[in-house]
């Protein structure tokens, strides 16, 4: 074994040990950034473990790793995309998936739409989240409206967001859009105004005057605010 190999060990000996989250993406992150070919060597490895903590750490290396170098997207795929099928525990799933995401390889794209009815939210929400970077079809935006009605505000938002700035115009998508205007969640409820704004909806109006009268107002509603008055300003 080499110098390489035994401190790429050494680390990975580290992150695994490692119980709080916060300190193992701060670990991830400097042994991608100290040794990228070694973490993508141990990545590899990992990848193909029978332990599934082994697997979940594999491919929350290749994330990182692809945003550092936008060349190993497509061997990140040719890695990952067997595994979304064959996989079944939830951390390595949704591990796999958000590195997925961070590489944008469209050939992931129907293997993770295949996961989107997953019976584990984090995997719902790494869907959510990737499904955008991977290239917004008819059934990506089918599942992105599925997945906006999901029972978890943080998978709704994603799924929202990703309906909102996609330029999907079709009716599911608006009235899928519509749905979560009264989302109990702020962000999401915004994501869907703003997202019916975008499209010069004509029920934007009321939406975003009622937000505007509330005691909190942010950002996504001050940005449907000007489209609103543009549109108005600028009769179609």
């Amino acid at each position: 074994m080499t110098t390489g190999q035994r401190g790429g060990s050494d680390a990975i000996a580290e992150i695994l040990a490692t119980e709080d989250e916060e300190r193992r993406q701060v670990l991830i992150l400097q042994f991608v950034a100290a040794d990228p070919a070694s973490a993508l060597a141990e990545a590899e490895r990992l990848i193909a473990s029978g332990e599934s903590h082994r697997r979940t750490l594999g491919a929350d290396l290749l994330g990182p790793l692809v945003d550092r170098d936008a060349s190993l997207a497509t061997p990140v795929g040719d890695v990952l995309i067997p595994r979304v099928p064959a996989e079944t525990e939830p951390s390595a799933l949704q591990a796999a998936i958000t590195a997925l995401g961070h590489a944008g390889d469209e050939r992931a794209r129907s293997a993770v739409i295949d996961r989107a009815s997953f019976n584990d939210v984090e995997v719902r929400l790494a869907v959510a989240w990737a499904l955008p970077s991977l290239g917004l079809d008819d059934a990506a935006i089918a599942a992105l409206c599925e997945l906006s009605r999901d029972p978890d505000e943080d998978v709704r938002d994603w799924a929202t967001f990703g309906l909102g700035q996609s330029d999907a115009t079709d009716s599911a998508t608006i009235e899928a859009l519509f749905a979560r205007t009264d989302d109990p969640h702020y962000d999401t409820r915004c994501e869907a105004i703003l997202g019916l704004a975008m499209r010069h909806d004509p029920r934007a109006r009321s939406l975003v005057d009622r937000e505007l009268a509330r005691p909190m107002v942010g950002a996504l509603i001050e940005e449907a605010r000007d489209l609103v008055d543009r549109d108005q300003a600028t009769p179609r």
